[in-house]
């Protein structure tokens, strides 16, 4: 087994060194990755036919909440010729075409002539509904509340002279 997912109905496989899916000796479609965002580790992938017209494509979103503190990922998925756009939780393994081939493959949305079945691919947008974004901006709105202080406005002498103490603090006499 040359690649590491097999569709068995229709004997479609994935050959990971060239990167295309075969029907036996014959490429039907392939697989493309592109490095996204400058983050390093966040990938889009799409599903081309022979041509590299993209016929699905998983985009990668990756954000950072306003503490910078964690990242928040999810993928976009769109499939131009049904008009479908929807959302796809991030992949949880290392290897992420893998994860895009064992998809592709387990929802049957490739046929054996290279060609995208429509009705898998809205049953597989009709399972995928979930909106990522809005929780992610719920979240981060949140933390932009919670560290926009008002600020005070004090109002100090400005007749006494600036000067920096043995520390190195500067002020300006008692303040």
């Amino acid at each position: 087994l040359v690649g590491f997912s097999t569709l068995h109905a229709q004997n479609i496989e994935y050959n990971k060194k060239k990167n295309k899916f075969m029907v036996g000796e014959a490429p039907i479609a392939q697989l493309d990755t592109r490095k996204d965002n400058g983050w390093g580790f966040t990938r889009s992938f799409f599903l081309q036919d022979l041509q590299g017209a993209n016929l699905i494509s998983f985009l990668s979103e990756s954000h950072k909440d306003t503490l910078f503190a964690e990242f928040h990922n999810w993928y976009r998925v769109e499939i131009p010729s049904s008009g479908l756009n929807f959302m796809i939780p991030d992949n949880a393994e290392l290897n992420n075409e893998k994860y895009f081939v064992k998809l592709i493959s387990e929802n049957e949305l490739l046929g054996a002539d290279g060609k995208l079945k429509e009705d898998r691919c809205r049953a597989f947008a009709s399972k995928n509904v979930y909106d990522f974004k809005a929780p992610y901006e719920k979240y981060n709105d949140s933390l932009k509340q919670l560290v926009s202080i008002p600020k005070v406005k004090v109002d100090r002498k400005r007749n006494r002279q600036v000067y920096a103490d043995k520390f190195g603090k500067i002020g300006q006499d008692d303040i």
